[in-house]
């Protein structure tokens, strides 16, 4: 940028991004520079990826009554497949999807396991979550997605 601007090349280098840091965009439909945030890129990114675009996030739990939380990346929501290992047939398990304020639009959460937990709880702070299954078989697996219209994590598969 050579218009009286500043020249990109003269500003400081980041070296990590933060899901509140701010990038320039040009907009076609405004016909002006606007600025969006390092969450709604990635909440972007996400809903227009061509492929999965899925973080793998592992637990192997020893004893029943286990939480797996689903992590955030440099403090943005991504897509996770949360992949649990029991060490053998679990009583109880608890999957705390991401809660408002953090979850972004059609973000997924893709679980499998290789063993059985019988009771399973997936719960969500301050959103709805809904068909979630109750338990899960050895080799079994489901899918959450979130819609930001309703506020709901809902079961697609």
């Amino acid at each position: 940028m050579n218009n009286g601007g500043i020249r990109i090349n003269c500003l400081t280098a980041q070296d990590t991004v933060n899901s509140g840091d701010m990038f320039p965009i040009w907009s076609q439909t405004a016909q002006d520079t606007r600025r969006v945030t390092g969450a709604e890129i990635a909440a972007y990114a996400a809903a227009n990826s061509s492929s999965s675009g899925m973080v793998t996030q592992y637990l192997a739990p020893s004893a029943t009554a286990f939480m797996a939380t689903i992590a955030t990346v440099n403090g943005v929501a991504v897509s996770v497949w949360l992949s649990l290992t029991p060490t053998g047939t679990l009583a109880a398990g608890t999957i705390v999807l991401p809660p408002a304020g953090t979850a972004v639009d059609r973000q997924e959460i893709a679980v499998t396991s290789s063993q059985t937990v019988t009771s399973l709880t997936v719960s969500s702070t301050g959103l709805t979550v809904t068909g979630a299954p109750t338990t899960i078989a050895a080799n079994g697996s489901f899918t959450m997605r979130f819609d930001a219209t309703t506020s709901t994590w809902i079961r697609f598969h």
